[in-house]
């Protein structure tokens, strides 16, 4: 291991430790989080509008009874005016950049604009520390970095967009970009050594041109870790294996050792990654928010075949937590808890208080805990985004989960796949599900029998009792059809819709408002006629 490497796993160590005491005792280390930040935004627009500066900083309870929870529509006008150069609107000073996010939780699903202060690239360095040190904590291996090894980060690009400054035209204007393109640029020195592509690559706007060049680029390099979202990693993937003749990663890259993912569930595409990359590797999931940065780690690793493991809430990262109940989610002041008076199994939505001035923000995110000694959640999906067509209230994790069991089983490899509905009609009075889903290879020898896999494991395995009474005696759900669509359909897809990039993912509840287009992709592909 290098000098460098050397360094970093130390100071992830001591940061590991430091996370260990934080979850012992997390109360106290978010009410220490919350008052560095009422503090300063108490003196914005923003937090005199609302009456924060009238308020002791550590006075938790009054701060929950004062502010409403806040969503981006009700504080846009803020934003706005801030976004084009005024300062001190809703975090001190001017607010240099704004990250791009996919818009899944705007009213009007366009792209959102989320402020990024200089407080929030320097706690995301701190958590991007967090997440790789469960690697170090779990491992021996002293090789990570050595002096021409690489990690890949495969996030947006680091050009961005210049946002003219409105409140004083001869001021410095505001940027705008992919959030991951922000914080690349924003690596320090002595990391970039170790970081792949290169800032060369990490500059390309277009994604398709960008993955072309990182695979052209890496599948020569030596590469030992990589970070991304699972599905565009996957493509990457593919393009390396297409460039190398078929090899699997696992050859091209020999001494490939750990993959740090997130922004969704890892079940679906265990079976995938373990065909890409043919040998074991770890694998650590993490949740990390434009609007906040890193939020939580799976502290125990494990590979393509492991169960799924809960991940750590990080307490001490600027940013303060609040859990609604999923059904008071959009009460202005519902009852919310505290990382102290969290429950087990219980459906929470995740509000936040971050050093970007966003004050009990409703992110769009639910969680379920499973510890609360410390702290330990999956993510299950989003508050907009659960399978309820019919009442049924199925969570996108207990999708993912279905689908990864059954995938399982059939031993295949599923690259993608979103689930929609079956009206009921006159010639068909009873709704169904159905699961349009990409396969890396082939699809299942016996697709009626993946199919009652997806439907065993959402009745039985992930305990879902409002699926279950729908599904009893046929009468209120029939089982789910799957329907395999072509190789790239997906793609394909995102990228007729303009979602190409490593903020978007493949909705995973196919609303009608997007299910046509989806189906013009099919009928273009495989010319079939939409259904009615």
């Amino acid at each position: 291991m290098s000098m460098a490497g050397r360094m970093l796993r130390r100071l992830a160590r001591a940061r590991w430790r430091r996370l260990q005491r934080a979850v012992a005792e997390p109360l106290a280390v978010q009410r220490r989080v919350l008052r560095s930040l009422l503090i300063p935004v108490s003196r914005t627009v923003f937090g005199r509008d609302y009456g924060l500066d009238r308020l002791e900083p550590s006075d938790l309870d009054a701060f929950r009874r004062t502010m409403p929870l806040t969503t981006y529509e009700s504080v846009y006008e803020y934003w706005q005016r801030a976004y084009y150069g005024e300062p001190d609107v809703i975090w001190p000073g001017q607010i240099r950049y704004w990250g791009m996010t996919s818009g899944t939780t705007s009213a009007a699903g366009h792209n959102k604009f989320i402020p990024i202060t200089h407080r929030t690239i320097k706690s995301n360095k701190d958590g991007g520390l967090v997440t790789l040190a469960p690697y170090f904590v779990h491992s021996d291996d002293s090789s990570l970095f050595n002096s021409d090894s690489k990690g890949l980060f495969l996030g947006g690009s680091t050009t961005f967009g210049e946002i003219p400054n409105r409140h004083n035209p001869h001021g410095l204007p505001n940027y705008y970009g992919d959030n991951t393109g922000i914080m690349a640029r924003h690596i320090p020195p002595w990391v970039r050594r170790f970081y792949a592509p290169g800032k060369d690559i990490a500059a390309i706007v277009n994604w398709e041109e960008k993955l072309e060049a990182i695979a052209e680029r890496t599948r020569h390099e030596d590469i030992r870790m990589v970070s991304g979202v699972p599905s565009w990693m996957a493509i990457l993937f593919d393009r390396i294996r297409e460039k190398e003749h078929g090899r699997p990663i696992g050859e091209v890259w020999p001494n490939l050792r750990l993959f740090i993912h997130g922004g969704m569930n890892f079940a679906p595409y265990r079976e995938l990654f373990h065909e890409l990359i043919d040998r074991e590797i770890l694998y650590i999931d993490s949740y990390t928010a434009t609007e906040s940065g890193a939020i939580s780690v799976q502290d125990l690793p494990g590979g393509p075949d492991h169960e799924d493991t809960a991940q750590l809430v990080i307490p001490d990262l600027e940013t303060f937590y609040e859990f609604v109940p999923v059904e008071e989610a959009e009460k202005e002041f519902p009852e919310s808890h505290t990382l102290d008076e969290i429950e087990a199994d219980v459906e929470y939505a995740i509000v936040m208080t971050t050093n970007q001035g966003l004050l009990r923000y409703v992110v769009g995110d639910t969680v379920r805990f499973v510890d609360t000694s410390p702290p330990r959640f999956y993510l299950t999906g989003r508050l907009s985004a659960f399978l309820n067509f019919f009442g049924e209230h199925v969570t996108v994790r207990e999708m993912d989960q279905a689908l990864g069991y059954a995938a399982k089983r059939a031993h295949v490899a599923v690259k993608e796949y979103t689930v929609g509905a079956i009206l009921p009609s006159p010639n068909h009075p009873t709704p169904q599900h159905r699961w349009y889903v990409e396969f890396q290879n082939k699809p299942p020898a016996d697709m009626e029998a993946f199919a009652r896999d997806i439907d065993k494991d959402l009745r039985e395995h992930s305990l879902n009792r409002d699926y279950d009474a729908h599904r009893k005696g046929d009468h209120g759900l029939l089982p789910p059809v799957v329907q395999p669509v072509p190789p790239e359909t997906f793609y394909v897809w995102m990228k007729r819709r303009k979602k190409l990039g490593a903020q978007n993912k493949v909705p995973r509840v196919l609303t009608p408002e997007l299910e046509p287009s989806l189906c013009e992709t099919l009928q273009e592909l495989q010319r079939v006629t939409p259904r009615s």
